[in-house]
C-alpha cells in the first residue's frame, strides 16, 4: 500500500476528507493507494478538482523546510477566515442522498460502457430522461439509460477538467420527429465525505 499526500504549486495542502486545501501541513490529506497505477489514476483525478498537484511521500512532507516557510505565509491570510478548518457539525453526504433517493447509483451500467469511475445520477435526471412517461411508445429506462452513459464517454474522451457538458437525443413524447436534444452536466468530485476516490454525477445544468 502506498500512502502520499498531495501539494499544490504554491505550497498549500489538500486536505481530508472535504478535498479543501489548507496551509496547515498537518492537516494535509493521507491519500492510500493499493498500486502506483491507483496511486497515479486518484493524482489525475484530484488534479481535475485542484488543477497541478505534487504526489509527496507521506514520511517526506514535514522534512521540507521550504513548504514549511511557504505554509507560515500562507497562515496569515488563512487566518482571515475564521471558518476556514472549523468543524463541521453537519453535513449531507453521498451516502445520505442515495438513501434519501437523491442520487441514484448507476455505476454498474457506465462500468460496462468503459466508464472508470463510480457514475451517479440526480433524481431529476432519472425522472426527466431515463424514467419513460406514461403512455411513450418504444422507449425502456435501460436503453435510455444507456444511451446517457455512452454519451457521457464519448464526450469524456475530448473532455478535460472536473466539469464537462455533453448531449443527447431524448424523447419524451410520442411525436413523429427527431427527439429534441437534452444538454446535461457531468461533475468529478470526490465520492463522498470521507472518500476521496473520483466519481461522477450527473446533474442538470443549473443543479449543484
Amino acid at each position: 500500500m502506498n500512502k502520499f499526500t498531495l501539494r499544490l504549486a504554491n505550497g498549500r495542502w489538500v486536505s481530508s476528507p472535504t478535498n479543501t486545501v489548507t496551509a496547515n501541513a498537518n492537516l494535509a490529506g493521507v491519500f492510500t493507494a493499493a498500486d502506483d497505477e491507483s496511486a497515479a489514476e486518484l493524482h489525475s483525478a484530484m488534479e481535475r478538482l485542484h488543477g497541478p498537484l505534487e504526489l509527496v511521500p507521506w514520511q517526506s512532507k514535514r522534512t521540507d523546510a521550504l513548504t514549511r516557510h511557504i505554509e507560515n505565509i500562507a497562515l496569515m491570510d488563512e487566518a482571515q477566515d475564521p471558518f476556514d478548518g472549523a468543524e463541521v457539525i453537519y453535513a449531507y453526504t453521498r451516502k445520505d442522498a442515495l438513501a434519501d433517493g437523491v442520487q441514484i447509483d448507476v455505476s454498474e451500467v457506465a462500468r460496462e460502457a468503459g466508464l472508470k469511475f463510480p457514475v451517479y445520477l440526480t433524481r431529476t435526471v432519472w425522472e426527466n430522461y431515463v424514467r419513460v412517461p406514461d403512455g411513450v411508445r418504444c422507449q425502456d429506462e435501460s436503453g435510455r439509460l444507456w444511451d446517457l452513459v455512452w454519451m457521457l464517454r464519448v464526450a469524456a474522451r475530448h473532455t478535460s477538467g472536473p466539469e464537462m457538458f455533453f448531449r443527447l437525443h431524448v424523447r419524451n413524447d410520442n411525436r413523429d420527429r427527431t427527439p429534441p436534444l437534452v444538454t446535461l452536466k457531468a461533475v468529478c468530485g470526490p465520492r463522498d465525505i470521507d472518500d476521496p476516490a473520483p466519481a461522477i454525477t450527473i446533474m442538470l445544468c443549473d443543479e449543484d
